[in-house]
């Protein structure tokens, strides 16, 4: 038999969820749930207009080097390890 989770728990742990910049389905797993009912509580407080946390901003290094030659002016190029590079141009 299902054990009936009363309101304030459920809404506690979506909103710890929110704050905890996991996905759900890691935040899930460290808490012994099922992934569909964290949806579920996540979705019904989003639906009655609780605050959603934000995820913490997460800043990465960046060094400046000289543009290449193909590189019109006017454009940035991002690239990184693993990842493909970028073009932004300047607005």
């Amino acid at each position: 038999m299902k054990k009936r989770v009363e309101k304030p728990e459920w809404l506690r742990v979506a909103e710890e969820f929110e704050a905890s910049g996991l996905t759900q389905r890691e935040y899930a797993g460290r808490r012994g749930l099922r992934l569909s009912t964290l949806q579920s509580w996540v979705y019904l407080r989003r639906r009655q207009g609780g605050a959603v946390a934000k995820p913490p901003v997460r800043l990465l290094p960046v060094q400046g080097t000289r543009p290449a030659n193909d590189v019109p002016r006017g454009i940035a190029e991002l690239s990184g390890p693993g990842h493909p590079s970028t073009r932004a141009k300047e607005s």
